[in-house]
């Protein structure tokens, strides 16, 4: 016979296991939806940046950006850059955007200088792109001072 000890600590375990899921999915929900903020008018455009968008990996849920962005001769010890979509109207919808270690850009240009942060991923659910549009992939990078830049590559996605 199972004892009233025995079922609170299985009610309990259930109980941790539910909380468990319901926040990984909430999390991994709200680190993946887009957020509209502005438009690419409202920011100066970042030409002293180089940048790399080396793969749109297209899923049957989301779009995959990766890439790197960096400002050649500094040392990246900031790392506050976003990955967005641009719509044709140039409306910006950010992108959760978090920074990957990337050794091989710093190998790549061996210029004395450290650009192991300057890597970039940002992914996005298909269902919140519209169909059929064509969204242009751009990365606003906030400096240590506040200020922002847009870099608008050539790159595109379509919903």
């Amino acid at each position: 016979m199972i004892k009233s000890k025995e079922i609170q600590i299985l009610l309990a375990f259930i109980g941790c296991l539910l909380v468990s899921f319901l926040f990984s999915f909430v999390y991994r929900y709200d680190n993946q939806r887009m957020i509209i903020s502005g438009n690419e008018k409202d920011y100066p455009i970042g030409n002293d940046y180089s940048w790399c968008i080396d793969s749109v990996l297209k899923t049957e849920k989301q779009d995959v950006i990766e890439g790197w962005v960096a400002k050649l001769g500094q040392d990246i010890e900031y790392a506050n850059r976003t990955v967005v979509l641009i719509d044709p109207q140039g409306q910006l919808y950010h992108l959760n955007t978090v920074m990957v270690i990337r050794t091989s850009v710093t190998d790549y240009f061996k210029d004395g200088h450290n650009y192991n942060y300057s890597g970039i991923r940002a992914a996005c659910f298909l269902t919140d792109l519209e169909p059929k549009e064509t969204y242009t992939i751009g990365i606003i990078v906030i400096e240590k001072d506040g200020s922002k830049r847009l870099i608008k590559t050539d790159k595109t996605i379509i919903g």
